[in-house]
């Protein structure tokens, strides 16, 4: 009996690089990934990998941002202002229009976010956090399994953060704001201040516990402002050994013992997590887009 399973193309474009995945769920899907270039390039591969394992019923984009993600605008599926050269005020649905699909389009980390809500029983219904370190900073929410954007996507990887007594930048590699979180902890600050990348440096060099400050930083405004369920870390240099714990002791201390139930550190490690679906986070998300746009049978 054939499958009647609607099939969909999941596209995940970071800054760095793009993963496209064709099928009916993650598990099930041909996939490949390459290097983001200029959108022209970029955009070729993608529509030819999608057109060499279609048809397909829906198309989900997490994106980077910034971006459009009022379904009810003009510009939506357009980058914003963004660094990375000749993205800005691309449109996804005007690349991927071909198709004649639907397309759901949103960030990144929320797709990434409601991944993990889904994925994780005890929290599907809950408050879920996903923050990702890499080329960029970023975070998504989630909310009862609904992703919660304002009139844009949540924009705190440019949240401003105090800077690290020993830091040896002067400021931070964004080119907007000199102290935003992004531009002091993401991987391009990382490699700008000790020449190389955080798993590469060895374990107690002070570049480990700066890094911690500024994401525990984060943190802190998260959870005073959101009182999440739950925080995923995710995304390439939150990937270094170690890290992660670094981080939840670093946000005990900066919490000071405000708030009782997080006044330990074994609570803390709790709440501020290692994605389970990583690396797959993002493009499992896609997936979940794409769903929401075409009817169920």
């Amino acid at each position: 009996m054939k499958d009647s399973s609607p099939r969909f193309a999941a596209i995940e474009a970071g800054g760095t690089k793009f993963v496209v995945a064709v099928g009916s769920s993650v598990e099930q899907a041909h996939r490949t990934t390459f290097q983001t270039t200029n959108p022209d390039e970029t955009m070729r591969q993608v529509v030819d990998f999608i057109s060499g394992h279609g048809p397909v019923d829906g198309i989900g984009v997490a994106a980077f941002g910034p971006l459009n993600v009022d379904k009810t605008d003009a510009q939506y599926g357009v980058v914003g202002r963004t660094p990375k050269a000749g993205w800005s005020n691309f449109s996804y649905l005007q690349a991927l229009s071909c198709f004649g699909v639907p397309i759901a389009i949103d960030s990144d980390v929320n797709a990434a976010a409601l991944a993990e809500a889904a994925h994780n029983p005890d929290t599907s219904l809950a408050r879920t956090l996903y923050i990702t370190v890499g080329t960029g900073i970023g975070v998504g929410v989630v909310d009862g399994g609904h992703i919660l954007n304002g009139t844009g996507h949540p924009e705190m990887g440019h949240m401003a953060v105090p800077q690290h007594s020993d830091d040896p930048l002067s400021e931070g590699c964004c080119p907007f704001h000199a102290e935003c979180v992004e531009g002091l902890a993401s991987g391009p600050s990382v490699l700008k201040r000790w020449g190389s990348d955080l798993s590469s440096l060895p374990d107690g060099h002070l570049a480990h516990q700066i890094e911690a400050f500024y994401l525990a930083c984060l943190c802190v405004n998260l959870i005073v402002s959101y009182r999440p369920h739950v925080i995923f870390l995710g995304g390439g240099v939150a990937q270094t050994p170690g890290l992660r714990t670094l981080v939840a002791a670093e946000t005990h201390r900066l919490l000071g013992g405000y708030l009782p139930e997080l006044d330990s550190v074994p609570a803390v490690n709790s709440l501020i997590r290692t994605p389970q679906l990583a690396p797959d986070s993002g493009i499992a998300g896609a997936f979940l887009l794409a769903g929401s746009v075409v009817p169920s049978n």
